[in-house]
């Protein structure tokens, strides 16, 4: 078997179809493997054990999806109780189905402080986040690919919605979301206070603009979202970063775990 990973973290961006393509005639099956953690950090809205559990079911539907045999998970340290939901999901695009997910932009990530500043090097050669949005005179931005594995069915179950994370954001600040070369419209701005433990403030540095999306249309493959700054308020000079661009899936009847204190 070949076991392709990211080293100290697992690689969200792992190319199994082309590992794939490269064995499939040799007899030679693809393991992705999973490891420790993910390379970015944690910035909510749901807690960090949903959370993570949601990319991870993510991650694994794509590995499924590109053609890998099963998943490696040796370096996917865990106690008895810590990864057992996950272990009874992750085998099998059959038993990923119907589980809520959360795919998200590829993260770069190189550390430059602490003992490991230059030596932890998880950067990722295709990441997407995070990046400066600017205004242009051709008034247009950044282009997140997203690459879906689930197969929508047209009922009320399934709630989706697409999310932007923006440092830096204030009202006044325009910024215009296009899914697949279609402008989304009715945003829902809410203020990102994950760290503010002591609710000293209604607002943030940092926001998501939440766009509720419909299943329709959003079929299995890569998917564009285009973020363009419109308009800077005029009275600040710094960069709004893009630093999370991500489509939520949660089927009703499945326990959703968010944080209470981020809304607007």
């Amino acid at each position: 078997i070949l076991i392709p990973a990211g080293g100290a973290a697992t690689d969200a961006s792992v190319e199994v179809d082309n590992f794939v393509n490269i064995c499939c005639d040799q007899g030679i099956d693809v393991y992705p493997g999973l490891d420790s953690g993910l390379p970015d950090l944690f910035v909510g809205p749901e807690n960090q054990e949903t959370k993570r559990n949601m990319r991870m079911r993510a991650i694994t539907s794509r590995y499924h999806k590109a053609g890998a045999k099963g998943i490696y998970i040796f370096n996917w340290h865990a106690n008895r109780d810590s990864r057992r939901e996950l272990l009874s999901q992750i085998g099998s695009i059959e038993a990923l189905r119907n589980t809520n997910k959360i795919y998200a932009a590829t993260h770069r990530f190189i550390q430059t402080e602490g003992a490991w500043r230059g030596a932890y090097r998880i950067d990722r050669i295709y990441g997407e986040v995070p990046v400066l949005l600017r205004k242009t005179i051709t008034n247009t931005g950044p282009i997140i690919t997203l690459d879906i594995a689930d197969e929508f069915v047209l009922d009320s179950s399934t709630e989706l919605e697409l999310r932007l994370r923006l440092s830096e954001w204030v009202q006044g600040d325009i910024v215009d979301v296009w899914w697949d070369g279609d402008k989304l419209q009715d945003a829902e701005v809410q203020y990102c206070n994950l760290h503010q433990s002591d609710k000293i403030s209604d607002v943030s540095s940092a926001v998501w603009l939440c766009f509720v999306m419909q299943p329709i249309g959003i079929e299995v493959g890569k998917h564009k979202v285009k973020v363009v700054l419109l308009e800077r308020h005029p009275q600040l000079a710094g960069d709004i970063t893009l630093t999370d661009v991500e489509l939520a899936i949660n089927h009703k009847g499945i326990r959703k775990q968010t944080h209470e204190n981020y809304r607007d």
